[in-house]
This record gives C-alpha cells, structure tokens and sequence, in this order.
C-alpha cells in the first residue's frame, strides 16, 4: 500500500489553502501530484465543500466532495483510500456517516469507479474521459468534517479488495449481511428507517438500503410462542384484505418495523422469560434480543416489509413494493420455498409487528404434503396465533430482520 499525501496550508500554484481567513472559497482549486501507479503522471484532485446550516444558527462549511482527474490507464486495478486531517492531529478526520475516517473507491473493474469498503453514504461518479485520461467524483452523502479544518488529504492507493456485503460493501439481494443474514430487499435509492424511521436512521447515519432476515436457527428454542397478550393502540388502521394492498402494503412503511416494534414492547410488560432469548416466548421480544456480529437492531418485519420477504422467499419476480406477494390465482408452488429457510412443523408463521390494534399480519409458508389451508399473507385475529393453529398450521415462530 503506498501512501500519497497533499498538504494545503498555502496557496502556492494549485495547492490550496484552506486555513486562512480566504479558506472556504479556495476550496474548489486542484492540487496536482503525481502517483506510484500514474509513473509520474500528475493527477489533479479537487476538494470541494457545502455550506450546511440550521435554522437560527451559524452554519458550516463541510469537506462535501473531492475529484479526482488526470488518471492514466496504469492505474486501472488499484483501489483508492481517502482520508482527511487537521494541522494538529494525527487521527484522521470523520469523513461521513457517524465515523466513517476512510473512503474507499474502487477502480476495478476500470475505467469504471465504484465505492468500497463501508460505501452506504458514498457516492461514486466516473467522468468522461479527457484525452485518454480518466476521472472520478467521491461525494459525500451526509459529510461531517468542517472544511476550515481540513489541513491535509491522504490517498492510499493499493491492490484491488473485494469488499463484500458483510463487510460493508456493497450489497446485493442473496448476499450475507453484515448481520450474518441474508439480504433479501435491496434499495438503491435508499429509504427511511431505525428507530425513529428518519434519513439518519440507517447503522451508518444515513437512509438504508438493504433488508436483511436472521438464518432459521436465530431462536434455539423454538417452541410455539405466542404473539403478545395484550392488543397495541400504538398504530391503529384497517385491517385490508390479506390477497391485496388494501392500502397497507406501501413503500414508505419499508424500514419503519424496527420503529413500531419497539413500540409495542413499550407498551407492553415484558415478561419474566423475555429476559433471555433461549426462554422468551413473546414473539415481539425475541428479534429484540437477538444479536448477530455485535448487532442488536432486529425487530419483526412490518407488512410491507413481509411482503418483501414473501416475494423474496418463493422466488417471486420483484416488480415493485406494493406488488403482493402471490396475487390470485396463487400460482407459486409450496416446493418453491428458497431452500435453507425450514422450520420444525407442516407449516411456518412469520411473525409481523402491524399497524391494526387488532391482528397481526402473519405469512405462512406451506411445505409440500402440509394440511395448513391459511393464506401466505394474512392475520391472525387478536395477537393470537390459535386462530392460524385451528386451520391445521401447527407452530408459530416469529422472524427477525433488520435494515441497513
């Protein structure tokens, strides 16, 4: 790994200064140096900042984005690391998200660049080409380092990693999540999620782009558990029909179960068992205390969000958010269950935090031979699952996801 660094204390040809009184405005200027894999071709970076302030305060210049342009083809292959540093310091300075200190962009495959490592809340454009020379734009999203402190910049360049979806890269539907799940919804985009559902809510302080659901096993004991004794007022609606949207299934509700989950166990006392996953048997409590990788934020899935994960699971072609998983006439087969998702028991509820004070939205899966006649959406009545045992469904074991 060979390390390039820029210092801007002084405007001097293109080197910028950025601690002067003059500082925010010279922010823009390219600084030109060469790199090991450039064989002495000078690259010229271009740190950029973005003014941010809130209502009746002084507001701030943040380090928002930096080019990079002039890059030869020689380079193509090398992963680049950028940090950022004060004139006093020697930690680097957070750059985005909560306390993200390094951002990674990738240049493999060339000429393309893409984000690396811990990329939720990187954006990565590749310019056009000037001259046979390439060219890219890392922004980011939610930056947090003041421009006026920002002294020097360090790019590493090294030999391309792979940085997988557990790792923090990026992720794909089917890839092992950074909680050792598997992501079964993925959003590009991003949406609204945590425990307030806001654009911060995501591990990383921004909006989140992946669902991802616990392996079968999470809960060890496995008994049948009940859903809850006590019906929640927290978020009142109108239980629609379970074989179409009914106004229920929508995109802005991806995100919010951690949300409402967390809800319900605050209305709610949690019984003596729940101190413990491996003798909890309150559906909504056990996610709550499941932790994976150091992870603690899963919660039951919302309706919109199993909804996802039904389409996910039968291999259900993705359309939109709001397509129901298996529409009329029910076409999807019990034998197309994705297999490594298998429970004890001829049938499987999955467990859904609602927005009915009522009924909890349950998913079913149907193993081939089971005699259970339930729907693979709807409700159980109450909070209960003996209304869903009574159609020959025996077992009620909740899931847990989680978004990032």
């Amino acid at each position: 790994m060979v390390v390039t660094t820029f210092f801007l204390p002084n405007t001097v040809g293109g080197k910028v200064s950025i601690n002067s009184s003059s500082s925010i405005y010279e922010f823009g200027q390219g600084v030109a140096q060469a790199f090991p894999c450039s064989n002495s071709t000078n690259l010229t970076i271009t740190p950029r900042s973005q003014f941010g302030n809130v209502a009746n305060t002084t507001g701030t210049h943040y380090f928002k984005s930096i080019t990079f342009s002039g890059i030869p083809s020689s380079c193509i292959g090398v992963d680049f690391v950028v940090s950022a540093f004060n004139n006093s310091d020697s930690n680097p300075l957070s750059l985005y998200n909560v306390d993200n200190k390094f951002a990674y962009v990738s240049m493999d495959p060339g000429p393309v660049f893409s984000p690396g490592l811990n990329s939720n809340g990187l954006t990565v454009q590749t310019n056009a080409p000037v001259s046979g020379f390439y060219s890219f734009t890392l922004t980011f999203d939610n930056p947090l380092a003041n421009a006026a402190q920002v002294y020097k910049v360090t790019v590493q360049t090294s030999t391309h990693q792979i940085w997988n979806c557990a790792l923090g890269g990026p992720c794909t539907v089917g890839d092992l999540g950074p909680g050792g799940g598997t992501v079964f919804y993925h959003n590009i985009s991003g949406f609204n999620c945590g425990a307030l559902d806001s654009a911060t809510g995501s591990p990383s302080g921004g909006l989140c782009n992946n669902l991802e659901v616990a392996p079968s096993g999470f809960n060890s004991s496995y008994g049948t558990v009940t859903v809850k004794s006590v019906l929640s007022t927290l978020y009142p609606g109108i239980i629609p029909s379970p074989y179409d949207s009914g106004g229920s299934v929508n995109s802005s509700d991806i995100g919010a179960g951690l949300k409402y989950t967390n809800g319900i166990i605050a209305s709610n006392t949690r019984p003596a068992p729940c101190n413990a996953i491996a003798t909890c048997t309150s559906a909504p409590f056990i996610p709550r205390l499941y932790s994976s990788n150091n992870l603690t934020d899963w919660y039951l899935p919302n309706i919109s969000e199993l909804n996802q994960l039904c389409k996910w699971l039968y291999g259900q072609t993705f359309t939109s958010d709001t397509t129901i998983c298996n529409p009329s006439p029910y076409t999807l087969s019990p034998s197309s269950i994705r297999s490594g998702f298998t429970w004890p028991g001829p049938a499987i509820i999955f467990a859904s935090n609602s927005k009915d004070s009522g009924s909890i939205w349950t998913m079913v899966l149907m193993p081939t031979g089971s005699s259970c006649t339930n729907a693979r959406i709807g409700f159980a009545t109450a909070w209960n699952a003996t209304n869903a045992n009574a159609n020959g469904c025996s077992g009620f074991f909740p899931m847990a996801v989680r978004a990032f």
